[in-house]
């Protein structure tokens, strides 16, 4: 027995192939895969020991039928009749962050911790906070994961506990304390120990990227068209099996702040944008990210939002603090760091428009309490359509 083509079908939760890839291949089968469970929807894919989240709670109060990956895929491969339908492909590959080259030159900065890529490990939400602010204060980058720029770490009460401390230990890198962070209000320049044999600082302090607060903005730099704006988190539960479904998602705006139509919403069912524009990409199960072509937008489009939202219970006051850089293929040009959300379950998280025939960033931070189907109809999407 098959499937009939045009079935609808949701996923939920950690899937063994990546999400983006399941659901075209799904697709690409002839099956609708949509964001939210209805009462049109015929089958739900969860694998055994997905968190129940909304869309499972739906699916059982519906009569739903569901089923896991395994059993979704055996399925497509009896759709019956009909044309596949396809989805643009995504390309899952590792951001332009991975890849570390030498960027063009930039004046120096006079900042005196330039250069510097900080992960910090534990503490209150509020210590932690407050360590990242003074961290940009002096002209460092904080760091959400330990990736292969981060230079030093950071540890406030507990981040040893942190699977993350070893492995920046075992690379020998500099182990901060909270006496090296002096308070806000003192703006000298406490002593940093140096990574020995990792990081000489010369290349990154040339080129450091701009650090963005919520709200701040810089211009994109001139001959960049095309840069990825990469995402990650970490649940703040202190449990590594504790992953909230984020999905990251966008959308090309008008000048009325809608989309001209749902195709210029960009999301995991319609990765990319039919004018190619924007497209998602993926580096891990905690970073996302959508890849820009700014040579690609049309006249009409005068802004894109990039934005995500969280399935089930979870909010973005539990996955923590999210760190955004926005990386050309040679250097990365801006970060920031948004750890405000307290009962958000979708935000903004940044902003590329238009402004006098320039491009250029903004982070935003701003949160709302609803889902992802209202953050969508918010930005002109017809929700019953997806």
């Amino acid at each position: 027995m098959g499937l009939i083509q045009g079935t609808k079908v949701v996923i939920t939760g950690p899937t063994h192939a990546p999400r983006l890839e399941l659901a075209r291949r799904l697709a690409d089968a002839g099956l609708d895969v949509m964001n939210a469970v209805s009462g049109k929807t015929g089958l739900l894919v969860a694998n055994p020991g997905a968190p129940d989240s909304r869309k499972l709670q739906r699916a059982r109060e519906l009569g739903i039928s569901l089923v896991d990956e395994a059993t979704a895929l055996s399925l497509a491969e009896r759709v019956v009749p009909g044309t596949p339908k396809s989805v643009p492909v995504v390309e899952i590959s590792p951001s332009p962050a991975r890849t570390r080259r030498t960027p063009p030159p930039r004046a120096s900065s006079s900042l005196p911790w330039s250069g510097r890529r900080v992960l910090v490990l534990g503490g209150l939400h509020r210590d932690a906070t407050a360590v990242r602010a003074r961290l940009v204060q002096l002209g460092a980058v904080p760091a959400i994961i330990l990736t292969a720029a981060v230079t030093h770490v950071l540890v406030l009460n507990g981040g040893e506990a942190d699977g993350r401390f070893a492995k920046a230990r075992d690379r020998g890198l500099p182990v901060l304390e909270a006496h090296h962070v002096s308070s806000l209000a003192d703006t000298s320049a406490p002593a940093i120990p140096e990574p020995q044999g990792v990081y000489d600082g010369s290349a990154e302090t040339s080129s450091a990227p701009t650090s963005l607060s919520a709200g701040a903005v810089v211009d994109i730099p001139q001959g960049v068209d095309g840069f990825t704006v990469n995402i990650a988190w970490t649940s703040t539960q202190g449990n590594p099996s504790y992953d909230p479904e984020v999905d990251v998602v966008a959308f090309e705006l008008a000048g009325d702040g809608k989309v001209p139509s749902d195709d210029e919403f960009i999301f995991y069912n319609q990765p990319a944008s039919p004018d190619g524009v924007a497209r998602l990409s993926i580096d891990g199960d905690r970073e996302q990210g959508v890849s820009i072509d700014l040579t690609a937008a049309p006249d009409e489009i005068e802004r894109l939002t990039i934005g995500a939202a969280i399935d089930g219970d979870a909010t973005f006051g539990d996955v923590g603090a999210i760190s955004v850089t926005v990386d050309a293929a040679e250097f990365t040009f801006a970060t920031a760091v948004l750890d405000a959300a307290t009962t958000e379950r979708s935000m903004i998280i940044a902003e590329i428009y238009r402004r006098n025939g320039l491009w250029r960033f903004r982070a935003v931070g701003q949160g709302y309490d609803d889902g992802l189907a209202e953050f969508a109809v918010r930005h002109g999407v017809d929700v019953e359509e997806h």
